[in-house]
């Protein structure tokens, strides 16, 4: 793109704040099933805003006034400051989905190993004894 709409331009980082500042909102909640598919459309909407962002090229930069170069690095900096506290919040949430699906299967090894749930074709591995 030679000649850049600076609004346009400086509305999709402003955008992509929104997307950020949203998927912390969101991660500040209880974990739940819907909230990891709402994540991943603003991520997909985040992922969306970049490219659209990365269309412009290097000399469209150039093209930018003061004011409009200054917006732009405070956007960028509140972008990498979103950033760092999304970061953790999504560790926590899949370190916490996966300790989840572990003990889902120990339970089902367990399940498994004692005869199963209510199966006659299955035969167990313990056998408890009684006193």
């Amino acid at each position: 793109m030679d000649n850049i709409n600076v609004t346009d331009f400086l509305a999709l980082y402003d955008k992509w704040i929104k997307i950020v500042e949203s998927q912390l909102v969101l991660l500040s909640t209880d974990r739940l099933e819907e909230s990891f598919d709402q994540l991943r459309v603003l991520e997909a909407e985040k992922r969306n805003t970049r490219l659209m962002i990365m269309e412009y090229n290097a000399s469209s930069y150039d093209q930018l006034d003061l004011s409009a170069r200054e917006h732009l690095t405070k956007s960028i900096q509140k972008i990498m400051s979103l950033n760092e506290q999304v970061e953790p919040h999504i560790k926590a949430w899949y370190g916490e989905a996966a300790r989840d699906m572990k003990q889902v299967t120990t339970q089902q090894r367990v399940l498994t190993s004692y005869g199963g749930a209510q199966s006659s074709d299955v035969i167990s591995l313990y056998v408890d004894s009684k006193k």
